[in-house]
């Protein structure tokens, strides 16, 4: 499993616990989108050098002639030459029928500014399902056109509902948004608004469908990596993709079963939203093993003290059968010990997320095992033990390297 997907994993739980939302349907989906090429008109954050100034202040006196302008301004006529080249070629200048310059409407609003305004091509990537433009961190996707679109792209994958007219309409908000805005829009703070559609090509990218329910959609998201955005639960693609949900839930129980985990089958496969199977027996071995996850399934299971993150893949080494469905197994039937170890286990990751969520200058130390040597000793070593028992290799690792920096002291 790659550290993108679990890093995006990590994020979907915290979106969910953000909003005290369960988990009903989390996986890959085609995004319609519209990529824009577009003309924005931009102003220099920097102004004028020197010469520009003094040369576009001259010509708005009516000094509109190279030879004139060399006269007053003092600069070489070649120089001047050059500098009208350029400034010509940023649409600041026009030939007069009698082939003297004059400042063009663009140039006249930039002397006015005292700075460059230009007009730019720029892309831009725009959903055909939101209305909106993108956040930056879409720009990473690949943009699948819909020429390219293969029946293959679309047997296992979702793909949102579009609005059959799309408008257009946010683009001419362009000139309201502040910096942060236009920064989370790939947008740079130079522009200033839109001046033309000069093109376009429809298609799809993929990102992550996040919906949130029990038996019924109550919320979904469309994940960009770090980035969340309200899909309207209307445009929300069906999700019953498990074909056949008696077999599909009967896989999972089997899978259960080999890595040593034994659920009741009794399972009402008549009713939509999430799966819940009751664990009667568990191994220590799949307790502690992370299943396609960046966490142990201990804590991920639902427990006396411990809130599910549901499983939306399984098996992972065989065909999943979740595909993207919700499943909650429910360990709160084993004996306590299991159920003391979820809850220390939940908050041992609760603090290293913590730690990790802090910007770096505001770390209490400079490492994780340095921060976990803050830990009482006797709950570093009831970790420890639990962290052995079930063959949790990282967080052994990082309480042996906190006990020692504790003995270095």
């Amino acid at each position: 499993m790659s550290q993108d997907i679990m890093k995006h994993e990590e994020l979907a739980y915290e979106q969910l616990e953000r909003f005290g939302k369960q988990m009903l349907f989390y996986n890959k989906m085609l995004l319609p989108v519209l990529s824009l090429q577009v003309c924005v008109e931009e102003v220099a954050r920097d102004q004028f050098d020197s010469a520009d100034g003094v040369l576009l202040n001259l010509i708005h006196t009516g000094i509109d002639t190279a030879e004139a302008l060399a006269h007053f301004s003092g600069l070489a006529l070649r120089n001047i030459h050059s500098k009208l080249s350029e400034l010509f070629a940023l649409g600041f200048l026009q030939h007069r029928q009698d082939n003297k310059v004059t400042l063009t409407e663009l140039g006249q609003r930039s002397l006015n500014r005292g700075r460059a305004i230009r007009h730019v091509s720029r892309g831009l990537l725009y959903c055909a399902v939101t209305e909106q433009l993108l956040p930056r961190e879409s720009y990473n996707k690949r943009l699948v056109t819909t020429e390219q679109l293969t029946a293959d792209d679309l047997k296992f994958t979702l793909v949102a509902g579009e609005q059959q007219r799309v408008s257009l309409a946010q683009l001419s908000g362009i000139n309201s948004l502040d910096y942060a805005s236009k920064k989370r829009l790939n947008l740079p703070d130079e522009v200033e608004q839109l001046v033309a559609i000069e093109d376009y090509t429809a298609g799809f990218i993929p990102i992550q469908l996040l919906v949130a329910g029990n038996q019924q959609m109550h919320k979904a998201w469309m994940q960009f990596g770090s980035c969340f955005l309200d899909l309207p639960l209307n445009r929300v693609p069906q999700l019953s993709s498990m074909r056949n949900k008696r077999n599909a839930i009967q896989g999972v129980i089997d899978a259960l079963k080999q890595d040593g985990v034994i659920a009741d089958s009794n399972v009402d496969d008549s009713n939509s939203g999430v799966i819940r199977l009751t664990a009667r027996q568990v191994s220590k071995r799949w307790l502690g093993a992370t299943s396609a996850s960046y966490l142990p399934n201990i804590i991920r299971c639902e427990s006396e003290y411990v809130k599910p993150r549901p499983f939306y893949r399984y098996p992972v080494s065989a065909k999943d059968r979740l595909n993207g469905n919700a499943l909650i197994i429910d360990l709160s039937q084993l004996d306590e010990k299991i159920q003391r170890q979820a809850l220390a286990l939940s908050k041992f990751y609760k603090k290293k997320a913590y730690f990790f969520n802090l910007p770096r200058k505001e770390r209490p130390e400079r490492t994780l095992p340095a921060y976990l040597a803050t830990i009482e000793n006797y709950k570093r070593q009831e970790l420890l033990t639990i962290a052995s028992e079930l063959g949790i290799k990282p967080i052994r690792k990082w309480l042996q390297q906190a006990n020692s920096a504790n003995d270095g002291d």
